[in-house]
């Protein structure tokens, strides 16, 4: 899926383009079998949140 087609339909569904969103899709998009810890490489302005369930 290209970044443009991935910001449109997550625009679509309610939620906003934000420059770490942004920076996500772009990497995603461009990069496969990406490892989390590439991910954070590349994407350094990007924080990591912890789900702890309900």
């Amino acid at each position: 899926m290209k970044a443009e087609a991935a910001v449109r339909k997550m625009c679509s569904r309610g939620y906003r383009a934000t420059p770490q969103r942004l920076a996500i899709l772009r990497v995603l998009t461009t990069e496969q079998h990406q490892s989390i810890g590439e991910l954070r490489r590349r994407c350094p302005q990007v924080g990591m949140v912890q789900y702890k369930g309900l």
